[in-house]
């Protein structure tokens, strides 16, 4: 895929067809060297809380482990490996540990944030003509209770997807279409062992 792809709703698109109609074509190569976590700071239009930073440093690796599965991962399976049950706090969870049910409801919740957090940073590089080089890794969280198309991530997923019709207002088989297309990205972009090294030694203050 060329590393100066347009906008996936350019019918010139190069590889469309590979990449699914709608589904925003990412650069997948390209320099990567401005990659850094957001900002530290109350509130989530400016800053993240530092728990937050740090909680999403640990999802940062277990999701590079992920990609190299091919495996995507349930928001309960991730949240139980963090060490997380509704009675811990965010900074408790990052202790081994916790019995959280399987298809426990709040989990999405409890990394919501912390995603975020780790899809604000990869969208930080572009290439020069302005197209998102990183995929995004988010979408290899999904919902623990698959839909009869097919797993796909949470309601939180909106503010990471790129296509034209809103996440929300997405019927099922198109979601799940989506959510392959975006994964198969993810498996293909060579650049998450850099990414990995980049973000767990820049911004001291999230290395926990």
């Amino acid at each position: 895929m060329s590393q100066e792809a347009p906008t996936p709703t350019e019918p010139s698109l190069p590889g469309a067809a590979s990449v699914g109609e709608g589904v925003y074509a990412y650069a997948l190569k390209g320099d990567i060297s401005s990659l850094q976590w957001p900002p530290e700071g109350p509130g989530t239009n400016r800053g993240f809380a530092r728990e937050e930073l740090v909680l999403a440093r640990h999802i940062l690796g277990l999701l590079v482990r992920q990609v190299k599965a091919r495996q995507p991962v349930t928001y309960s399976a991730l949240a139980r490996e963090l060490g997380w049950s509704p009675s811990v706090s965010a900074t408790a969870a990052l202790q081994p540990g916790g019995d959280t049910p399987l298809n426990d409801p709040a989990a999405p919740r409890f990394l919501g944030l912390p995603l975020n957090a780790l899809g604000v940073a990869l969208e930080g590089p572009r290439t020069p003509s302005g197209t998102i080089i990183l995929p995004p890794l988010e979408v290899m969280v999904v919902e623990s209770s698959p839909l009869p198309e097919g797993q796909v991530p949470g309601l939180g997923f909106y503010r990471f997807w790129r296509g034209p019709v809103d996440w929300g207002q997405m019927a099922p088989a198109a979601k799940a279409h989506a959510t392959k297309a975006l994964q198969e990205q993810v498996y293909a972009c060579p650049l998450w062992g850099e990414v990995e090294r980049i973000l767990t030694t820049r911004n001291p203050q999230v290395l926990g």
